[in-house]
């Protein structure tokens, strides 16, 4: 029975399910998953199995996507859709992907996915990530999820930028004179389909950074908790900022010093 009051069940699983997890999966013999602690699904899925909430997020890299790993993403959408049929003591997970998958129990959730940019949805970073969506079966809607919707375009960035010229004109600069190599074939077809009509442009780092101050010397200024620079940064081979007229990079968490990019 779902636990009363609990709305949402959502979590960022850590990191992924390692390389010779993923070897595993594509044999009979592989090992079980379920006691491995890199391979966080089952942990999230025992949650999912005491609370029943209304909804369920699980958001990962893109990599879980990729066709290696098939099997085992269809084995935890599946869980998903009759979480109460959980693993037995021993039990490998390509046999309990076969019991939930013979059993004639209805489906307890209806269940999505979908592929997000974070820059898609206003925000200043190019993020990719892959979210698994879980809606209560006896909730209204429940079979009619549409998605989430897209905000803000690339493609109307690149015009305003190298078609139109607005974007250099709203920050008080020069349009350069000559398009990036790299974006000429992405220029050339928006010319002759043009932008989208019903989003915003992408968000740059440009277009973030427009009211922040230059960071302080010793002290920061009031409102701008940390905003202090610290000379003598190191550089390193590969290890790039992100171009300012675009969104960042994807930022990630550093365990060991300064977060990366």
């Amino acid at each position: 029975m779902p636990v009363v009051g609990v709305e949402v069940a959502a979590g960022g699983l850590h990191g992924r399910v390692p390389e010779d997890l993923l070897e595993d999966v594509q044999g009979d013999a592989g090992v079980g998953h379920h006691s491995d602690d890199r391979n966080m699904f089952p942990a999230a899925l025992d949650i999912v199995r005491q609370l029943m909430p209304e909804y369920v997020v699980f958001e990962n890299v893109p990599g879980l996507t990729r066709p290696s790993f098939a099997p085992y993403l269809d084995y935890v959408r599946d869980q998903l859709r009759r979480p109460t049929i959980a693993p037995k003591d021993d039990e490998l997970w390509n046999e309990h992907h076969r019991r939930i998958r013979a059993s004639v129990i209805e489906d307890l959730y209806r269940v999505y996915q979908e592929e997000i940019d974070a820059a898609d949805v206003g925000v200043a970073q190019s993020r990719r990530r892959i979210f698994l969506i879980a809606i209560r079966a006896d909730l209204a809607g429940s079979g009619s999820w549409t998605g989430v919707a897209k905000t803000h375009s690339r493609d109307l960035l690149l015009h305003q930028q190298w078609v139109t010229g607005t974007y250099w004109e709203r920050h008080g600069l020069t349009k350069p004179a000559e398009t990036p190599e790299r974006l000429r074939a992405q220029i050339e077809r928006i010319k002759k389909t043009g932008p989208p009509t019903d989003r915003l442009p992408w968000r740059t780092l440009r277009d973030l950074l427009l009211n922040v101050p230059e960071p302080a010397v010793e002290v920061a200024s009031d409102g701008w908790p940390n905003h202090i620079a610290i000379p003598g940064a190191r550089t390193y081979a590969k290890h790039n900022g992100s171009p300012l007229d675009m969104p960042s990079k994807t930022i990630k968490a550093g365990v060991h010093g300064v977060a990366g990019g």
